[in-house]
């Protein structure tokens, strides 16, 4: 299954834009080290060109979906 899903072409995003780096200046809290890590881990698995495999997983209150969010938009 891994070995077929290694040759599946995917989307990459591009890096960054001003507009991006605003928005994500724009939240209240600053984040913690291993939420910037898990940000930047996101961030460079959407930049390759195949499909993502990644579980962001955390304790409730632990701003996951803050951290999704980061790299959605």
């Amino acid at each position: 299954m891994y070995a077929k899903r290694e040759k599946i072409k995917g989307y990459a995003f591009s890096k960054d834009t001003e507009w991006q780096k605003e928005f994500d200046n724009s939240f209240e809290f600053q984040e913690t080290d291993d939420q910037m890590r898990a940000i930047d881990e996101l961030k460079k698995d959407m930049e390759k060109p195949k499909p993502m495999d990644r579980l962001l997983c955390g304790d409730v209150g632990y701003r996951k979906n803050r951290s999704c969010n980061k790299r959605c938009i």
